[in-house]
């Protein structure tokens, strides 16, 4: 399995595109959250048509959603023949179908989950555990066989989140702030906690206030980083 991040921040980051990541497996590949500006990095990539399987959506905000329209009309203009797999909750069913489908054709198997639903695509196992965010927000933990990756979303940490993180090849956390939690958000500090508690052998560091990333990012970098916890830049690829 191979996990190319695509973006990595947060909300109004003016310099990185938001929070996104391409899992590509044997058996299929996921995109984990589609931001306005993450698609366009994805676009880069020059992937043909038919290449993503699903794409999962880990809450409504529009820096991990908005890209969906544009991705959904571009494949099918480059000629798409196969449906796309949506995965999201079913509290965000109704407005992503709406807001971004409306007038046009694409074929959408939707799939809709929930906290400790465990569901197979493609042969992939999938689960699902809240984290504490201001909107209801799935961290995801996806088991192809071979290795195991998992992605946050948004949000402070939850029991049953850690739970699903155990033992994972790879974590994608978010860190919004250094040690003192913002309000529905974890810090650094406490993504490293929960990596080290959950046995987690990788851990990377994404969707970090912008102001942070960048005026004190730089100075305490080298106290953060170590062989298991990384900061990626966007185009990072983890081999697992």
């Amino acid at each position: 399995m191979r996990v190319l991040v695509l973006g990595v921040g947060e909300a109004l980051d003016e310099d990185y595109a938001t929070s996104s990541y391409l899992v590509m497996s044997q058996k299929a590949n996921v995109l984990f959250d589609c931001g306005d500006s993450a698609v366009r990095q994805f676009w880069k990539l020059g992937k043909p048509a038919d290449f993503l399987d699903a794409v999962y959506i880990s809450h409504g905000h529009f820096d991990h959603v908005n890209g969906f329209l544009p991705l959904l009309v571009k494949m099918w203009h480059d000629g798409r023949k196969k449906p796309i797999t949506l995965i999201c909750q079913e509290t965000w069913r109704g407005p992503i179908l709406s807001s971004f489908l409306g007038g046009t054709n694409s074929p959408i198997n939707l799939v809709t989950v929930s906290c400790g639903k465990v569901i197979e695509f493609n042969g992939i196992k999938l689960s699902f555990a809240h984290t504490n965010h201001p909107v209801p927000n799935l961290a995801i933990r996806l088991d192809d066989g071979q290795a195991v990756v998992c992605y946050s979303g948004d949000g402070k940490c939850q029991p049953q989140a850690e739970q699903l993180y155990q033992k994972a090849d790879l974590l994608i956390h978010e860190g919004y702030t250094y040690e003192d939690s913002k309000e529905g958000h974890e810090s650094i500090g406490g993504a490293i906690s929960v990596a080290q508690r959950a046995r987690v052998k990788q851990l990377a560091l994404v969707h970090l206030e912008q102001n942070f990333r960048r005026h004190q990012l730089p100075k305490i970098r080298h106290r953060i980083e170590s062989d298991t916890v990384s900061i990626p830049e966007p185009l990072k690829m983890y081999e697992l």
